[in-house]
């Protein structure tokens, strides 16, 4: 019998099942059902922004997250795990209060994006039995970092930073 990764020739029953360990099954979950609810949040968001390159920065990160989602979705059942349960299709509503500032909505990104890169970093950390599941978490971490970089660009130019106050050192 001949295996290469999850196809084989030869006799059904004599290939080699794939392996994942538990911290890494619970890392795939952990950050498929993360994902589901940035995508909720990224939607109504979406609901809320006013500013047309907010809009724009939401619907980049929206296919990001949903192309993410995809591949945890196939490592899940890859693996026979359970899947979480999916969240809406989509959320729509109107939106037009003005109490949710573009600022406020970036912020939230801004500070959401943080936590996702240390999910990431974590999930390859955990990742040390299956090593095409790290290289995919890998992956996932390099994309959430070159977004993350375009972020910390993006709120400089609009002057949505919180930055400390700068101290000379004498």
């Amino acid at each position: 019998m001949v295996q290469i990764g999850n196809f084989h020739i030869g006799r059904y029953d004599s290939a080699q099942k794939p392996t994942v360990s538990i911290g890494e099954a619970y890392a795939i979950w952990d950050n498929l059902v993360a994902r589901y609810d940035w995508d909720d949040s990224l939607q109504m968001f979406y609901n809320y922004a006013h500013d047309p390159e907010l809009q724009k920065i939401i619907q980049k990160l929206m296919k990001l997250v949903q192309k993410q989602s995809a591949t945890l979705e196939e490592q899940l059942a890859l693996y026979q795990l359970p899947l979480p349960p999916r969240p809406r299709e989509t959320i729509q509503f109107e939106a037009d209060s003005g109490v949710v500032k573009d600022e406020f909505i970036y912020r939230r990104i801004f500070s959401g994006f943080q936590d996702f890169l240390s999910l990431c970093s974590t999930a390859v950390r955990n990742s040390v039995v299956n090593d095409s599941l790290r290289e995919i978490f890998i992956d996932m971490l390099l994309e959430k970092i070159y977004e993350f970089d375009e972020l910390c660009i993006i709120t400089k130019k609009k002057g949505w930073a919180q930055v400390p106050p700068q101290m000379k050192i004498t």
